[in-house]
């Protein structure tokens, strides 16, 4: 029997346990790494001197925020400079190792230290941030950034901490309205996006920090609503304002991940040399997809997977995925052969994962596919 005492002190450890477990989850940064990565960019840059032909390299991170192309990052990365002859802006996306592409720079501001830099090849649809509300990001709250280190050879750094301050400045260099945070920056990640783990999206961006021989865990960001007015003119990206509702930025969670998982209740089991490609749609649109190649067998009966679906990276919202529609697709491993030799029936469950956290779960009816049946297709919205 456990005294009254001692039954306060063991509700007292449970609810503390609870409680810790709960910030744990919302300091995971894990979530957000895959629509990240897509949409993060190495920044070098190369400055010939006027007067002496010498070549000044700098380095930072930077976030693609429009389909088009546009970056965002510290002014101070990418600076112009009176002395300068030539400036050469290179970037490599989600990886320093990846192929070197160039940027132009388009607009910025010294006195907030932000700038809009755009991907010259236009010939494409880049992958973008999540951009979040910076309003809504309080003291204390858990955050989180992805960044490059170059000139440490720091390929794609996770860190996170909390919110410090929302009122800062750097007083040597004259920036205001700075925020202030226990995250480490290191050099090279100036201008990497910084993301509110409990609200979601970009909310701001590394600055720099105080040298840690003299002062301890204070570093400052630069809030995203800074750069409304830049965004605003350039590339019409969206940023909220206070105290307005703006629908188009992270007012709805958004898709973070998608697993698949085939139930096979009964009947003839996937043999190894059947290709299953899964895919989901809305309007045309992929929202997240994958193959199961040859060499996978499912016996029969019994669960195999979960599978992870490849995500675009894009925003997503739970309205969009509702009504979007599963299909799944099978063929032979040899795509010279017409003929499917295997008969399969399973079962369809998908796992959707958004910013808020929540998990929905569709599954399918009974689904047969054979040579006759090679496409079949169901809703989302069937639960």
């Amino acid at each position: 029997m456990i005294d009254h005492t001692k039954r306060i002190r063991l509700l007292i450890f449970v609810g503390a346990y609870l409680i810790l477990c709960a910030v744990a989850s919302a300091q995971d940064c894990s979530p957000w790494v895959n629509i990240s990565r897509p949409a993060l960019v190495s920044i070098a840059v190369k400055k010939t001197q006027k007067v002496n032909g010498a070549v000044i390299s700098g380095y930072g991170t930077g976030f693609v925020v429009s389909p088009e192309g546009h970056v965002v990052t510290a002014y101070h990365v990418v600076a112009p400079d009176p002395n300068t002859d030539e400036m050469v802006i290179m970037a490599t996306v989600g990886s320093l190792y990846a192929q070197p592409t160039p940027l132009e720079y388009v607009t910025g501001d010294k006195s907030k230290d932000i700038a809009v830099l755009v991907f010259k090849d236009s010939s494409r649809v880049y992958d973008f941030m999540l951009l979040g509300d910076p309003f809504r990001t309080i003291p204390g709250g858990a955050l989180c950034s992805f960044s490059f280190a170059q000139p440490l050879g720091g390929d794609f750094l996770t860190t996170s901490g909390p919110l410090s301050n929302k009122r800062a400045e750097d007083k040597e260099s004259g920036i205001n309205n700075l925020w202030t945070t226990q995250m480490p920056s290191n050099p090279g990640e100036s201008g990497a996006p910084v993301i509110d783990l409990k609200n979601g999206g970009v909310v701001a961006m590394k600055y720099g920090g105080k040298d840690p021989r003299t002062t301890q865990n204070f570093n400052f960001l630069i809030p995203l609503n800074l750069a409304k007015s830049l965004l605003d003119d350039c590339c019409n990206v969206k940023i909220p304002s206070p105290n307005v509702n703006n629908p188009t930025v992270m007012s709805e969670p958004v898709l973070l991940g998608v697993k698949v998982l085939f139930v096979l209740p009964q009947g003839d089991n996937k043999a190894p040399d059947t290709v299953v490609a899964i895919s989901v749609t809305a309007g045309g649109i992929l929202l997240a997809g994958t193959e199961i190649g040859a060499g996978v067998q499912f016996n029969d009966p019994g669960n195999y997977g979960p599978f992870k679906l490849e995500t675009p990276g894009r925003s997503i919202t739970k309205a969009v995925y509702r009504n979007s529609t599963v299909t799944l697709t099978i063929r032979n491993s040899d795509e010279r052969i017409d003929q499917i030799n295997d008969r399969w029936i399973t079962q369809v469950q998908l796992e959707a994962q958004f910013s808020d956290q929540e998990i929905i779960k569709t599954r399918s009816n009974v689904i047969t596919v054979d040579n006759n049946n090679r496409v079949v297709a169901f809703m989302t919205k069937q639960n």
